[in-house]
Parts: structure tokens; sequence; C-alpha cells
């Protein structure tokens, strides 16, 4: 990623937060105000501009590699009202904010109430999705109070006025300053941008963007990625044309990568249910399997195109939009992409599970706006419908139409989980001596149990790079580990499940039901687990089998333990999301609220609804 480009994304990211030390009462840079304070009949506004200035020139800690670029940063970022027309990175940031807020804010028929931008609170986004009538609805009382984000509880909003005291925005500020003082700034620029986004992510998802006269349902983080989002995008494309962008400008300058995987259900779910221990662990491997590696190739894309990681709109659930300016360099290792991508996804899961890609919805600046935003979305996702008809196509010229990928290896038969792969010795012998089962199985099968499924209820970091335990895309593995790495040599992301305050924070359902101390000292349920278990002596903390699972399924009756041994499968899904986006909002979605219905709807599920 180029010094120049790594300025901008972090100007872009920072620009507002100004709003949040102003709120909250802190210095700013009185010296700056000539230079950044516009004037509307006669009096100055957007005060905010000079208190980002202050908070990046004083308070933000920086790698040292951008120690010198401090003042460049300040001034990019803090100079989105009053730019300088000829300077590319103030005019990306300036239209891109604009793009960004200035579409999302939509007039509140109320604004004009007493309550002060101070005391305003963020309204729940889930409020003005409407359904039944596909009208517009001005949200009603549900709001989210000025808290970090450290538990997923904090996700549900409030019912009653949506209003606050001042004096929580003080709070609020002094940790996040606390915190960010402490982050590390001796590491590379990529795993910085990702501590940033982290904590403002913790402590400016429940603060509205802007609640003067307008309505204050986006969030101040949902804005900040979104601007930077974009503002990389415009950096990148007229970089490209040798130009700067301006507010009149109608050519297309964007195009939205989109992904799908299919495949999903039967990859996770179609395992032989007869197979002892080990299955009770493969269920919640493959599951997070999928999630890392559609981070994997993310993180190809990112690496390939020297993007960051704003780049990325939505990654949920398998499915990721990525924004990217429309060049014909990237355009071609677009392409070349796709086609490394289904060579290795048919090799590797035999035509089980693809990736479909969609790479030609293109954009112009006008095409964000709040009536527009839609159909561009709505084309994103036909287009990858579309895809799925055409699952693997670019393999036929090379591999032909028929998949054999594998077959020669099956002489020892298929895996005992899967029956998909070919078993393996070394594999089978692994997984007996860890799991006790003499059965056949497959690599991927005896990694996913052995290595996923035992490691990833007590995982605090995951940590993706050249080398490690688990292969994913191209060259990418990734290791599960307890402590963060000692050395980031050969390491492209680090994602941490706790608050750690460095690197990328992410969430992630790996609840796991075990043995409680009560169910030990009972002697009928010690019992009926111990005949379960055979050899292996029971303790406390010890991950259940499902057989374990599905005694508890028993009742008690006459002292004794009586009915059969029943297992259940809670799958959860929402349907029609595509439906809530594309009518939900009316004519009045744009890339922030998307970004944050979906990030709310990963909240939920990953975390939330596990728990």
């Amino acid at each position: 990623m180029k010094e120049e480009l790594k300025l901008l994304v972090l100007s872009a990211l920072l620009h507002d937060i100004g709003k949040f030390a102003q709120r909250a009462n802190q210095p700013y840079s009185r010296e700056m105000e000539g230079e950044y304070l516009t004037s509307y009949q006669g009096r100055p506004g957007h005060w905010h501009t000079v208190y980002s200035d202050y908070f990046l020139e004083k308070n933000l800690p920086l790698p040292s590699e951008l120690e010198g670029y401090r003042s460049k940063i300040a001034r990019i970022a803090s100079a989105h009202h009053k730019p300088d027309e000829k300077s590319l990175p103030e005019m990306a940031v300036t239209v891109a904010d604009r793009l960004s807020s200035g579409l999302d804010r939509i007039a509140d028929e109320e604004s004009e109430s007493k309550v002060g931008f101070r005391e305003s609170r963020l309204l729940s986004i889930f409020d003005e999705i409407e359904l039944v009538k596909h009208q517009f609805k001005v949200p009603g009382s549900a709001y989210h109070d000025l808290i970090p984000l450290i538990s997923s509880d904090e996700i549900f909003p409030k019912q009653g006025d949506p209003k606050g005291p001042p004096e929580d925005y003080v709070r609020l500020f002094n940790l996040f300053l606390s915190e960010i003082e402490k982050m590390n700034t001796d590491v590379e620029f990529h795993f910085y941008l990702d501590s940033i986004i982290s904590l403002l992510e913790k402590y400016s998802w429940c603060i509205p963007s802007s609640s003067y006269k307008t309505l204050p349902d986006v969030s101040l983080f949902d804005h900040s990625f979104s601007t930077a989002s974009i503002a990389q995008s415009l950096y990148i494309y007229h970089s490209a044309n040798n130009s700067v962008p301006s507010w009149r400008d109608e050519e297309a300058k964007f195009i939205l990568m989109g992904g799908d995987l299919s495949g999903i259900q039967d990859y996770i779910f179609g395992i032989s249910k007869n197979s002892g221990r080990g299955v009770s662990k493969i269920f919640r491997a493959r599951s997070f399997y999928l999630q890392a590696l559609t981070r994997s190739i993310l993180l190809d894309t990112q690496n390939r195109l020297g993007l960051s990681c704003v780049s990325k709109l939505m990654d949920s659930g398998g499915k990721f939009i990525l924004l990217l300016p429309l060049i014909e360099a990237y355009q071609s290792k677009i392409s070349a992409m796709e086609k490394e991508i289904q060579l290795w996804f048919r090799k590797k899961f035999k035509g089980q599970l693809t990736l479909n890609l969609s790479m030609d919805t293109k954009m112009a600046q006008q095409d964000f706006r709040l009536d527009n935003f839609q159909s561009i979305l709505d084309a994103v996702n036909e287009s990858i419908e579309e895809s799925k008809y055409h699952k693997l196509q670019r393999t036929f010229a090379v591999k032909g139409p028929v998949i054999e990928e594998g077959y020669d290896e099956n002489e020892g038969g298929n895996c005992a989980l899967c029956n998909v792969n070919a078993a393996d010795e070394q594999s089978s012998k692994r997984y007996e001596e860890k799991e006790g089962l003499s059965i056949s199985v497959c690599s991927d099968c005896c990694d996913q149990i052995v290595y996923i499924g035992t490691r990833l209820p007590s995982t605090n970091y995951l940590i993706y790079g050249n080398r490690g335990k688990i292969p994913l895309f191209d060259k990418t593995w990734i290791t599960l580990s307890k402590n963060p790495p000692s050395n980031l040599n050969d390491v492209s992301l680090v994602e941490t499940l706790i608050d750690s305050g460095n690197f990328s924070r992410v969430r992630l359902a790996r609840h796991l039901p075990r043995l409680t101390e009560e169910e030990l000292l009972e002697e009928k349920w010690f019992n009926l687990f111990d005949r379960e278990e055979g050899d292996r002596e029971l303790e406390t903390g010890q991950p259940k089998t499902f057989n374990m699972i599905s005694q508890k399924s028993k009742k008690e009756k006459d002292g004794k333990l009586v009915g059969r041994e029943l297992l259940g499968f809670l799958k959860a899904d929402v349907d029609n999301l595509g439906f809530i986006f594309s009518l939900g909002f009316g004519s009045r979605l744009s890339a922030a609220r998307f970004t944050s219905v979906s990030r709310m709807l990963n909240l939920f599920f990953s975390e939330y609804l596990v728990e």
C-alpha cells in the first residue's frame, strides 16, 4: 500500500472525530479557526473540524513511519468543508464525505426541537425498516445509549425519549482516549489501521454522525468507515487519471465486487452423524472454516490491488461486497483472480462448495444518492444470482466439465466423515490418537476436528499469514492461538476475539457446551456420561459430545432417568434479507445504512444469539 494512500485512508477515517471531541467538551485548535471554519450569514460553522485538527495533532498515537506526516494527516482530515480544490487527497475526502454523509442525512421534521446536539442519541436503524406499506417511516423512540460496545447485549436499543445527559460524552471520550493511548504503534500500517477501526467501532458505534436538523440514525462509525471506503476508491481512480474529483462529476468511477459462497448448508451438515464424538466439533469447525476462507479471499484481493480493509462494505454469512476503483489495471487483476478462485474451489471442494462472483456493477458518484443506491445494490445481488448458473465455468477450458480431481487418490476409500475426500493413513492415525476412534478420515476433516474444533472455544487470536496450521485460499494459512503473535513477520492479519485494544476485533460464534461441576457431582448424570465416554476420565469444563447433549433430553421419574436420547438442531437465518434492503428502506437506502444493518445483524447472529 503506497504511502500517500495510507495518509488518505487514515485521514478519511478520522475526518469527523472532532464531532466526538466537540460533544465531550475537549480542547480544539483555536489557531486553525480561520483555516477550517466555514461562514454562513456571518456566522462560523463546522466547528468539529478544529476539534478534529486538535485530536490528530495532539492525541492520536501514530506509527513511526507516519509521525513525520502528522500535520498533513490533520490537514487532509480537517479541511473537508473548506478544501484546496486542487488537492487530490483533500477533494477525495471532501467528496466522499458528501457522498456518504450529505446523502445519508434525512431531514427530521421535528429537528427544531429543544434537544441539543449533545443530548440527542442515536436512533435505531431497524426502526426505519417498513415492509408492510413499503413507505419510509420516521423512526420512533428506539435509541442507543452512549456506551462502549463490549458485550453483544449493548446492541439492543432502549425505548423512550431519545436523549441523555451531555456528560455521557465526556465519560465515553475519556474511555476512548485512555484506550487509544495504550495502542501499539510499533507495527506496520495495516495492523495499526485495524486497531484504529476496532476502537472506533467500540466507542463511536452509538454516536450519531449528525443530529442537527437531521435524523440521527447513522452512527459516526458507519459514516466514517463508508467515507474512508469511498475516498480510497476516488483517490486511486483520479490518481490513475491524473485528475481531481469534483461534486459535479458524472462518469463511472467505482465498481462493486460481490461474492457469495454457495453450498454452505451441504458442506457444514453433509457429515456422517454416526461417526462418534468428533462430529460434535466438526459443525463448529466447518462454520468457522468458511468464515476464515472468505477472509483469506478478501485479504488476497486487497493485497493484489494494494487496498486497505476499508474497501469492504459487507462481510457476513459467506457473502461480501467490496467497493473498488474502476480502473483497467484492477479489472484485469480481478478477472485473473476469478479464474484462480474457480480452479482452487474445484480442486478443493469438487463442486460441493463454490464462490460466485459479481464484478460488473459500475457506479458513478450520483449512484450514492438515496434514490439510486437501492437499485445499485439490487444489480449486485442479481449479478451474483446470475453467476450461480455458471459455477466453475472458467475451469472447463482448462479441466473439462467432469470433475475428476482426487479420484486417483481414493484407492483407500472415502473419508468416513465427509464421504467426499480420500481418506489417508496419516490423518486416520492422528484422528485415532486424539479422538480415540479408529475410522478412516481425510486430512481436512482431521484438521477441522482435531485442530479447529478443539482449539476454537479457547482461542483469543486468529493469525493469518504465509505460514500457519490450516491452509486457506492461495498461499494464506491460519493459526488459532490463545496469545498474540510474538513476531509479525509473514503475518497479514491478526483478529482478536477479546478486547485487547490492538489488532482487528471480531465477533465469532464459538460457544461450546461443557460439563459442569454440578453434573459431575450428581450421580445420575455422572454415571450416564461416564458410560458414554468409556475409558476417558470426565473433567469439569470438558466439551460435551452430541451423545452427552442428547442424554439431557431424558426426564427423571421415580429416581431414574427415562425417555429417549434426542438431539435437536437450531438453524437460524434471515429470510429475504435482500428484500429488506430493496424495499425496507424505500428510496432511502444508503451505503452507511447498508453497512450498519449488515454489521448489527452479524453481531446478533455471531455473538448474542449463540451466547
